[in-house]
């Protein structure tokens, strides 16, 4: 049985690394493989070690996949790790929670953002984080997660996610503060976890807006982003941000759609040819009106070359 379970593990991990591999390949579950440039390893090895134990660290995914996905959800970042040592991060991620080392967070190319827990939970907050090594990834839960989200912020629709032990990055690393549930009954109407029953990635800016997580200041270049926030918090300004990039990168797929568009105009099978450019014609038209949901068409544009 253990071995059966070992082997469907092993077919699916392989399945989204093929995913990945083509359609992010800058995502962590295929690039952690990759040779990263001796400069840039060295700046991040550099940066974790002026960094603290338990530190959460929130990033981004290079590529147009991982934005849209951000857009969709107006969600700047897209993962989230914790820092157990210097050398090592906690990665909550398929098939299961694990330890890689920490600079592949901490890369200048996915925008680190570093929050800390208060000194008084730091201890137990760090025990609680290195008990979720090796539990089962729950791929599932993370979809269902982003499409609720999606689901509320485009179209206020209210949908619970179900089976809240589950494991997913967002609600792991929250979970494991030891007085998460007190914190949640405190901010129930900020979180989105009292409004899907999830935690979302903007939940950490909207805790450390509370007061309950605190910024890290990073040296340069990694400090960048702060230079834009002023009086607004990080969760506002963030929320801003992700608009801004689905903003740019609707435009560059779209650029993209029309081209391969034409060549499906080209083929011979003219179902093929007409549904594709009705398609193009109905994404454009959200676009200039405004549609809620127009970056759907991002993922499609995305996708359909790869086929």
């Amino acid at each position: 049985m253990r071995k059966m379970e070992d082997l469907n593990e092993a077919v699916f991990k392989a399945t989204l690394e093929s995913i990945h591999s083509i359609l992010a390949p800058d995502s962590l579950l295929v690039s952690y493989k990759k040779p990263i440039p001796e400069d840039q390893k060295e700046a991040a090895i550099s940066l974790a070690k002026s960094l603290l134990p338990g530190d959460i660290i929130m990033t981004q995914t290079p590529g147009r996949a991982y934005t849209s996905l951000r857009t969709m959800a107006y969600s700047y970042f897209d993962h989230v790790a914790v820092l157990v040592d210097s050398e090592t991060c906690l990665q909550v991620g398929p098939p299961r929670v694990r330890l890689i080392p920490s600079y592949h967070f901490l890369l200048f190319s996915r925008k680190p953002f570093v929050l800390r827990v208060k000194d008084n939970i730091r201890a137990q907050f760090l025990e609680n984080i290195r008990s979720l090594n090796n539990q089962k990834y729950e791929s599932t839960k993370a979809l269902t997660t982003w499409l609720y989200l999606v689901l509320y912020e485009r179209f206020r629709i209210t949908l619970k996610v179900p089976s809240e032990d589950r494991r997913i990055c967002t609600d792991s690393i929250l979970s494991a503060l030891p007085n998460i549930q007190e914190i949640r009954e405190k901010y129930s109407d900020c979180l989105d976890f009292g409004k899907i029953g999830s935690h979302s990635l903007n939940d950490f800016l909207v805790l450390e807006q509370k007061g309950v997580l605190d910024v890290v200041k990073l040296p340069f270049p990694f400090n960048l982003s702060d230079s834009s926030i002023k009086k607004d918090s990080y969760a506002a300004v963030a929320r801003k941000m992700a608009k801004k990039q689905g903003i740019e990168h609707t435009v560059l797929n779209i650029r993209d759609a029309a081209s391969v568009a034409k060549f499906a105009w080209s083929l011979k099978k003219t179902k093929y040819r007409r549904v594709y450019g009705l398609l193009c014609a109905i994404a454009l038209y959200m676009r200039k009106m405004e549609v809620p949901g127009n970056e759907l068409f991002q993922i499609l544009s995305l996708v359909w070359p790869k086929l």
